[in-house]
């Protein structure tokens, strides 16, 4: 249950004062978690592109390589099954996002829980009799809430985990091979993308096991916390499989290219204390306190300021990779298009001050 601690769903905004939270599994490689071929992250639009409204427009004559990460079949795009004339949400009206927050609950879908707190939406990944192993329906959601979350100024951070005692195994294999019987419309679906190229930051709570597309998923988080029941491992190669989602690409970058090496070729987990010591996670509470440092996490995201949260997002996105001097160039430039109002930047000064 997402909740602050003492307080139900509907609990009105906090202030400073209410930094703090409330309470949230386990080992061996499941066969989970492909990035099933075909399309590669570079041939995707990131998860960004305004004239496809999501994952579920009507495609036309689109063909894979223009489309956005939201995974297609040959035949055209996985969608939620609405046109071009709204959100992609399974669901989600467009006229219901307003600075009142998301109607989470049009968001949801079996195996997807979507929960709207505070200027938080919480996305809890909820199949815990398959270790929340992720069917194609809950990877559109998943694409959908993004965007919704995206399209409303009122919500200020997305948190995604699962519900105990897995964060997910990774995508529904079984059904991702369609039993035998060839891959079924959707196979290619691929929310790590839209996740990547989301405005609003996104926080991963890895509550348990984290394997290959799942993996994947959580490398394409804002940054992670985990608890110390959490693990990590990467089986495409152990079971014949190409990565899909960007763990080439995202796991060298953050444990380094040699335990990557390791990793996607055997199919080892690591532990949570290895992953704090490698890079790959942020922090590891005990299993009980997760969803207590999320809430404090949280808080502080939404009380920052929402402009200055988006351009340090994109500053960061536009000059990882890049050399240093562009990466300066880059900040220098934000730098000169920035205008700050003093009085408003006096005010948080001083709230920081006096919380201290």
């Amino acid at each position: 249950m997402i909740e602050r601690p003492n307080e139900g769903l509907g609990a009105a905004g906090s202030g400073a004062d209410r930094l703090n939270a409330a309470g949230l599994g386990v080992d061996g490689p499941d066969a989970g978690g492909l990035g099933v071929g075909g399309l590669d992250a570079d041939t995707l639009d990131a998860g960004g592109l305004d004239r496809l409204d999501g994952c579920g427009v009507d495609a036309g004559g689109l063909d894979a390589g223009r489309l956005d990460g939201c995974g297609v079949d040959a035949g055209g795009l996985d969608g939620c099954g609405m046109d071009a004339g709204g959100l992609d949400g399974c669901g989600m009206d467009a006229g219901r996002l307003d600075a009142r927050g998301l109607n989470a609950e049009e968001l949801s879908t079996e195996g997807l829980d979507c929960r709207w707190v505070d200027g938080v939406l919480w996305l809890t990944l909820d199949r815990p009799q398959v270790r929340n192993a992720m069917t194609i329906a809950m990877r559109r959601a998943l694409i959908a809430a993004m965007r919704a979350a995206d399209a409303d100024v009122a919500t200020r951070l997305v948190v995604l985990t699962g519900t105990d005692p897995a964060f997910s195994a990774g995508i529904d294999l079984k059904e991702a091979l369609g039993n035998g019987a060839g891959s079924p419309r959707g196979a290619r679906t691929d929310p790590a993308a839209v996740v990547r190229a989301a405005r609003t930051p996104v926080l991963g709570v890895i509550n348990g096991l984290c394997y290959t597309g799942a993996l994947e998923l959580a490398l394409s988080c804002s940054f992670l916390i985990a608890s110390e029941h959490a693990s990590f491992a990467d089986t495409h190669a152990a079971i014949g499989l190409p990565p899909g989602w960007g763990m080439s690409a995202l796991l060298p970058r953050a444990v380094g290219v040699r335990l990557a090496r390791q990793m996607m070729l055997t199919g080892e987990r690591i532990d949570a204390a290895r992953a704090l010591a490698v890079g790959l996670v942020n922090e590891v509470v005990p299993h009980d306190r997760l969803l207590d440092r999320a809430w404090e996490l949280a808080d502080l995201i939404r009380l920052a300021h929402s402009d200055a949260v988006a351009g340090t997002l994109e500053l960061l996105a536009d000059g990882e990779g890049t050399s240093l001097a562009h990466a300066l160039a880059l900040e220098a430039r934000a730098k000169l298009r920035w205008r700050s109002d003093v009085m408003d930047v006096a005010r948080r000064f001083a709230a920081r001050t006096n919380r201290k």
